[in-house]
């Protein structure tokens, strides 16, 4: 310990919990000294010979490390690893690349964090300025972009609870070389990967694929399918396939919601081409 006061909290992997304090309140102790803690849980049901012990300093007074059987290969704080909160990392907007500051999980009770990675180092308004920007950088960067993406997807799911909106960031996120770099997803580093926050407000709106169009019942129908079943889906026709869209050239048909085929009535007295569009 370098300093006179402060404390020392340290977890067991199983959840049994021990905490040091040191305090100056009661008298004067010697600084710079190397202090050893002896770690036991007799009669708890605990393997006291094995598992792993995780800690962290919660006072800014003190500063102290384990001089043996240490590993840093885990270095999320206390307050990242909660229960019920969501750690992000941070990554480069530009590169894509981890931010060196981002702490890596897992957890001391191996529960997954990070969950998520988002930018950092953006560019941001700069509030003393009207000429000029700056930027936000760190994961104090990074996780205002996370909490955006939940803010708009509190907005448009209202009912929604704490661990669906959790759900719709990891189920969402991207993945590519700089994710897959430190394993497969979700790892230490990015979690389940990149933020894609349109795609967390939007889950459902896949683009159309493999769009098909059939004659049916003597040529008096007109079916239309694909392979995405997305949240809404316009179907426009012309009778110009070269007119600009959108434009007046192209009609509004139909709209279909949470389907992914839908059935006209052939009344076109000429050639007509369709488009399919998510909304």
């Amino acid at each position: 310990f370098d300093t006179a006061y402060g404390k020392l909290i340290i977890y067991h992997n199983d959840d049994a919990s021990v905490e040091v304090v040191v305090t100056d309140e009661v008298g004067v102790v010697s600084v710079g000294d190397n202090w050893t803690i002896a770690l036991s849980v007799p009669d708890a049901g605990y393997d006291d010979e094995g598992g792993n012990w995780s800690s962290w300093i919660y006072e800014k007074n003190i500063t102290a490390h384990f001089t043996t059987f240490n590993t840093s290969d885990i270095t999320l704080n206390i307050y990242s690893s909660g229960q019920d909160c969501i750690s992000v990392a941070g990554h480069s907007k530009t590169s894509g690349s981890i931010y060196s500051g981002s702490s890596a999980g897992l957890t001391f009770d191996n529960r997954q964090k990070p969950e998520i990675s988002a930018p950092t180092y953006a560019y941001t308004a700069d509030n003393l300025s009207t000429n000029s920007y700056s930027s936000l950088g760190g994961t104090s960067g990074a996780a205002p972009h996370a909490a955006g993406a939940l803010a708009l997807i509190l907005q448009r799911f209202p009912s929604i609870t704490p661990e669906q909106a959790r759900s719709q960031l990891t189920d969402y996120a991207f993945t590519d070389t700089h994710t897959a770099a430190y394993g497969t997803e979700p790892n230490k580093r990015f979690g389940y990967g990149k933020l894609n926050a349109f795609r967390a407000v939007f889950p459902q709106l896949d683009a159309p694929e493999n769009i098909q169009i059939e004659l049916l019942n003597n040529n008096t129908e007109i079916r239309i399918s694909w392979d995405n079943e997305g949240f809404e889906y316009k179907i426009y026709s012309s009778a110009d396939s070269a007119a600009d869209f959108p434009g007046e050239s192209w009609t509004l048909e139909t709209t279909v919601t949470n389907d992914n085929e839908v059935t006209l009535s052939n009344n076109f007295d000429a050639k007509r081409f369709f488009i399919v569009t998510v909304d």
